[in-house]
């Protein structure tokens, strides 16, 4: 099975960002967008996991405790960066989010689930590039019209486990779990 622990976004969020595709398609064919139901905010990918670990992994994360908190969306960016595009992405501001994942990471690390290898940098994944990698400089440029562009705010009241499976048309996300922050 392979699992990640993630947010979910409101509706109204996920149209918001969905608004700028139809500006953006049209300046590159070498994109794989994500699907807008299937776009959410990633605290921690836990990679290929046997089933029977599955109630280990639920156990743990139903221990987590905190309060819902806000979380804004606002600009877009590559990475790893401008002159070598690979993914488009939206920005996530949160003062308690990085509390969260290090939650999530720690339990995760008591159950030997490898730790985050990088520093969390919350995001959301809009598109990938496919082929060689490069993204058309006019999606670049076009970008840079929403690089301040406000996608909404709402309170993260809980979180979730998911399996991904993949497949040719992009990953299929199943819910496995919720756990509620108070």
């Amino acid at each position: 099975m392979r699992l990640f622990v993630a947010i979910d976004l409101p509706a109204l969020v996920v149209r918001s960002l969905s608004e700028i595709r139809g500006e953006l398609e049209p300046h590159t064919s070498k994109l794989r967008w994500v699907r807008p139901e299937s776009i959410h905010l990633t605290l921690k990918f836990l990679g290929e996991v046997s089933p029977p670990r599955l109630g280990a992994i639920e156990d743990s994360l139903a221990r987590i405790r905190g309060a819902a908190f806000k979380v804004s969306i606002s600009g877009v960016g590559f990475f790893p960066n401008n002159r070598a595009p690979r993914v488009l992405w939206a920005g996530v501001a949160s003062e308690a989010l990085g509390h969260l994942a290090g939650e999530v990471d720690a339990q995760m690390i008591a159950l030997d689930v490898p730790p985050q290898r990088r520093k969390f940098t919350p995001h959301l994944t809009l598109a990938r590039s496919r082929g060689d990698g490069r993204m058309n400089p006019d999606l670049v440029q076009a970008v840079e019209r929403f690089r301040n562009s406000d996608f909404g705010e709402f309170t993260a009241n809980r979180f979730h486990l998911y399996e991904s499976r993949l497949d040719p048309s992009g990953a299929i996300y199943k819910k496995l779990g919720a756990y509620p922050l108070e």
